[in-house]
């Protein structure tokens, strides 16, 4: 099972690369670029715009490449719940076109925030929620009222987070691939 977890997610690497490449000449041509305007912006030259949409169809395909292959072979008990994938794909999906919107006219702070919290509160909703934090509290389980606002907030975060280190080419995608790396260790590692 480990390597068709793995064949998935070279699927998907290798997918990204090559549909980050077509975008980012697409709107090379089509003038979708973010100029160098920002003193947080490191780059000196324009940078195409449109970055999410080459990983989020590639995690869509790769996705449904896996489905295809659950359904066509179901005696290899792939293990995942089409519950969790749909908990987390229309969160997804809001965040995907919340960045779409943003890459195409600048959204204000307050929108931004107003929509990834509507996103982490469906997460939340979804049974996707952060209960403890063993590190700080020991194995002491939140409640709702207060997973609610933790949760929240680490999908500000980490959301945020990248947003404001997307301002070098590959900065964001790089680290994103190296969190999801570890990720994905992680996850075969502890089943």
């Amino acid at each position: 099972m480990a390597v068709f977890y793995l064949g998935i997610f070279a699927a998907s690497l290798l997918l990204s690369f090559v549909l980050t490449r077509y975008t980012r000449n697409l709107a090379t041509v089509r003038g979708w670029v973010a100029a160098p305007a920002l003193d947080r912006h490191l780059h000196s030259q324009p940078l195409p715009r449109l970055g999410g949409v080459p990983i989020f169809v590639s995690f869509l395909l790769t996705i449904a490449i896996a489905l295809l292959v659950r359904w066509r072979y179901p005696e290899l008990g792939f293990g995942f719940s089409s519950k969790t994938l749909v908990t987390i794909l229309l969160p997804a999906f809001l965040i995907f076109i919340l960045g779409i919107y943003d890459d195409i006219r600048a959204v204000g702070p307050y929108f931004k925030f107003t929509v990834q919290a509507i996103a982490a509160t469906m997460l939340f909703a979804g049974g996707l929620r952060i209960l403890n934090l063993p590190v700080l509290f020991g194995h002491h389980h939140f409640s709702w009222f207060v997973g609610l606002p933790v949760t929240i907030l680490w999908v500000l975060a980490i959301t945020n987070a990248f947003n404001l280190i997307d301002g070098l080419d590959g900065l964001a995608a790089g680290s994103a691939l190296f969190s999801t790396l570890v990720v994905f260790v992680v996850a075969l590692l502890s089943h």
